[in-house]
């Protein structure tokens, strides 16, 4: 019975600290809004920023900290808090044209390859399709397929009609969840990331004395290929490669 009141107790008492953490990130956010209405982004950028040391990850925090880092000149920023903010909320229309405003403002103006036709009406729909959607829409698929399934079964006098649909969808679910898995472990494995430095000399080796290929500025996107040290190879979307510091990038997904 004490263990039990005790375990009550230590329930109760972790409520109380979390309705405690939840209002005090409620108030900071707020002083941050008022700071952004009165154009005091500096202030503004330090009370988000305290919200994401917490390891608060919400869309509508990055799309402050997105339109606050773009108010105060740094672009990099920008696009790194939008991305992130369109990982979470893939439908927002406010932050896609936002994302698209400041990408009009980058000095680099890289096309990606094959960015025509099929091509780009297939990007344009996996930049949709983020993991915790396509898993949504699998399990919609899934259950349809169970209910067909034991339709088939039990109604023998509708197996002809059926079996079309269940064939179709068990080949959309499969090819789905195939497309899926594959995916999730390109992107686990060659992550996306954005330049954060203003100036960036892209370098043939990790080295700092070897030769300069060419230079990208902040707000870039590439995705990372390896790591070696504090060095990284990566990619750009028009398909030049090279070295940089880790320190001068970050990647969009964390953790």
């Amino acid at each position: 019975m004490r263990r039990l009141l005790f375990l009550i107790a230590l329930a109760a008492a972790m409520l109380v600290q979390i309705a405690q953490a939840s209002i005090e990130n409620a108030e900071i956010y707020n002083s941050a809004n008022d700071y952004y209405t009165r154009k005091e982004y500096h202030e503004a950028l330090d009370l988000y920023l305290e919200l994401a040391n917490r390891g608060i990850q919400n869309p509508l925090l990055y799309y402050n900290l997105a339109n606050t880092y773009f108010k105060i000149g740094n672009t990099g920023y920008a696009v790194l808090y939008f991305e992130r903010a369109l990982l979470l909320k893939p439908f927002d229309r406010d932050i896609r044209a936002n994302l698209n405003h400041v990408r009009s403002k980058l000095e680099d103006k890289i096309r990606p390859l094959y960015d025509e036709g099929i091509f780009r009406l297939l990007r344009t729909l996996f930049s949709f399709l983020r993991l915790k959607i396509t898993v949504y829409l699998e399990i919609l698929l899934f259950t349809t397929l169970i209910v067909l399934l034991l339709s088939f079964l039990f109604l023998r006098h509708s197996r002809i009609r059926l079996k079309n649909p269940i064939i179709v969808i068990g080949t959309i679910y499969t090819a789905i969840l195939i497309g899926m898995i594959s995916q999730y472990a390109y992107e686990r494995k060659f992550p996306q990331g954005i330049i954060l430095q203003k100036v960036l000399d892209v370098k043939s080796s990790p080295l700092v004395e070897s030769e300069t290929l060419f230079k990208l500025h902040e707000g870039t996107k590439f995705r990372l290929i390896e790591g070696r040290g504090e060095w990284i190879r990566f990619s750009t979307q028009d398909g030049r490669q090279g070295w940089i510091l880790q320190e001068s990038i970050a990647l969009i997904q964390e953790g």
